[in-house]
């Protein structure tokens, strides 16, 4: 379906299917948008009345007001569109952080209905062909009356003079393998590897939710209503090595996504001596582009008046999934982001994209002291596999690992496939672990 080339049968056959959908129904509640699509010269314009598509025609530009225009050459819509579509084109939000296409207009609209534009491009996909990609081992098991190992507790200590109430998971018994949630979400993000048991077999498994997090609550000594929260690398490191202390861990494994994987090779760099191993998902040298302040300038929409800030992580979450992981899994990211307190995603983002920076000292992390492991997925638009290999590099005696297929949360959108690749490091940080043992 060439989008900008549609005959009058092939663009009411998309109108319907889109009023259709019961997931952009949900997501275009109340959207009234004129949203253009261009390619080179020819525009469509799609009109959006009270969450219902009502045409989609040619666009007439003195007559017909534009709110948000997506601009894009022709290879661009053909790749976006295609059933399995390569990295950066999987979606609008990879494509546009790539450079592949440009968004113009009312910013505020884009971003308050980021989730059903999002939607209407997947709908045109499918009526490219595109396969449904769940695979027969993501069917819905019947677990009735089983209960999982897993173990839920608080544990109190001290970062920075205040006392925090953290809250973390546990399951299985061996190596302390600690995980790390991703900005913004919290520790459910780990739950498959809590009751996997091939990895609670060798592993103690570890989640905590960091303060402000999942059931980590504000610290009870700080005024925290009145003042911007805001995750520094200092408390992220010295946070970690306090938990640590508290819970008694003998040099444990650390392994973190995004925000998460980017800590693993601070902490490798910083206190080398405190873990055994770290494996970094989803990391790299630096997340951020410009100066702090422009960085920091494109967070607005996640705590804007007029923009749900968490539906719109949510959505912007969705698309940082690989296309291929289970529809379900991609949707359990998008729900993580969508509980968030105001200002926790925005105030992580501090730490992710400005005060992590390796580019002048991943040279300095020494892996004879450290194991460092860096595996990231082929689908992430930020810090994708030529990112991961970029930062390994300048990791004497780090190893790399890339995840075909995947995006930004592999330990949740598609666990299966990522355990492929995760369980042979496991393995052998457990037989090096051995190997110094005896």
């Amino acid at each position: 379906m060439a989008i900008c080339l549609l005959d009058a049968n092939e663009a009411e056959q998309l109108r319907g299917r889109v009023n259709s959908d019961p997931e952009f129904k949900l997501v275009a509640r109340d959207m009234t948008v004129n949203l253009a699509l261009e390619v080179g010269g020819e525009r469509r314009l799609v009109k959006v009345r009270d969450g219902e598509v009502r045409t989609i025609g040619r666009f007439v530009p003195l007559t017909e007001p534009v709110d948000i225009t997506i601009k894009g050459a022709s290879e661009f819509w053909q790749q976006l569109l295609s059933p399995v579509p390569p990295p950066p084109f999987q979606n609008l939000y990879a494509a546009v952080r790539t450079g592949n296409c440009e968004v113009a207009g009312n910013s505020e609209l884009y971003f308050a209905y980021f989730a059903a534009i999002t939607r209407m491009i997947d709908v045109m996909r499918e009526l490219e062909g595109s396969l449904d990609p769940t695979p027969e081992c993501r069917k819905a098991r019947s677990i009735k009356g089983k209960f999982e190992a897993t173990v839920g507790k608080y544990v109190y200590f001290d970062v920075h003079g205040t006392e925090y109430r953290v809250y973390f998971e546990e399951s299985g018994k061996g190596i302390p393998l600690v995980c790390q949630h991703t900005a913004g979400s919290d520790g459910q993000q780990w739950r498959h590897f809590l009751t996997d048991n091939d990895i609670t077999a060798t592993y103690r498994v570890i989640v905590p939710d960091l303060p402000y997090h999942g059931k980590s609550l504000p610290p009870d000594a700080v005024e925290w209503w009145n003042r911007e929260y805001r995750l520094t690398k200092a408390f992220f490191i010295d946070f970690h090595l306090a938990f640590k202390r508290a819970l008694g861990l003998e040099k444990p494994v650390f392994i973190g996504s995004s925000m998460g994987g980017h800590l693993a090779t601070d902490l490798a760099l910083a206190c080398p001596d405190e873990y055994r191993a770290v494996i970094g998902l989803e990391a790299g040298l630096r997340s951020g582009k410009g100066s702090d302040d422009e960085i920091r300038s494109g967070w607005r929409y996640y705590r804007h008046p007029r923009v749900n800030g968490a539906e719109r992580a949510a959505a912007s979450m969705y698309c940082r999934t690989g296309p291929l992981s289970p529809q379900k899994c991609r949707h359990e990211v998008a729900w993580t982001y969508s509980r968030g307190a105001p200002g926790v995603f925005a105030g992580d983002l501090n730490y992710y994209m400005i005060e992590h920076d390796l580019r002048e000292t991943a040279h300095l992390i020494d892996t004879s002291r450290c194991a460092v492991y860096i595996m990231n997925g082929e689908y992430d638009p930020g810090t994708g596999i030529k990112e991961g290999e970029e930062l390994a590099t300048k990791i004497k005696g780090a190893t790399f690992i890339p995840i075909y297929g995947l995006g930004h949360f592999p330990m949740t959108e598609d666990f299966q496939t990522m355990r492929r690749s995760l369980m042979p490091v496991l393995e052998e940080i457990a037989a090096r672990s051995c190997s110094k043992d005896a």
